[in-house]
């Protein structure tokens, strides 16, 4: 809600702790870089997750990137 309302850098601070939160924050502020290093932080401890989250409309914005491309090769998806 931050980022709609204009607060980016409140946005981007929120839920530290949850790389998952994070990224779907980063995609929505547009800022793929932060967006892909929050996923990689997903990828080892929850394979799994990270792929879900992979197909969820938020993270389309990533989907055109090129290392987007390897974290999905990387799990096998």
């Amino acid at each position: 809600m931050c980022g709609v309302l204009g607060r980016r850098e409140e946005a981007a601070g929120a839920n530290p702790d949850n790389p998952g939160l994070q990224m779907f924050v980063y995609c929505g502020l547009g800022d793929t870089d932060r967006a892909l290093e929050a996923l990689e932080k997903v990828v080892v401890p929850n394979p799994w997750r990270a792929a879900i989250w992979m197909l969820r409309g938020e993270a389309a914005i990533l989907r055109d990137d090129p290392r987007f491309g390897v974290i999905r090769r990387r799990l096998g998806a």
